[in-house]
């Protein structure tokens, strides 16, 4: 998928495609944790994370390491 997002670094506004990229991250006392992390692409082939969601990346890190610690998800 290919979007136009404004980059506040750039100060304009281009068009950058959607990449899926699986990483070993690290949280904690926690290193390999397998996370599957969203990326914009731009015409350079720089990665950058979604502007429209500046955490996105961060959460789906720490949500992989509750699960590798067996922490319960909390609801609503």
């Amino acid at each position: 998928m290919r979007k136009k997002f404004f980059n506040p670094e750039f100060n304009r506004y281009d068009y950058y495609t959607e990449v899926w990229l699986p990483e070993e991250v690290t949280v904690k006392d926690e290193k390999n944790l397998f996370v599957v992390n969203h990326y914009w692409k731009d015409k350079d082939g720089e990665l950058w994370g979604d502007f429209d969601n500046l955490m996105e990346n961060v959460y789906r890190s720490f949500a992989a390491y509750r699960k590798r610690k067996f922490f319960q998800f909390l609801s609503k």
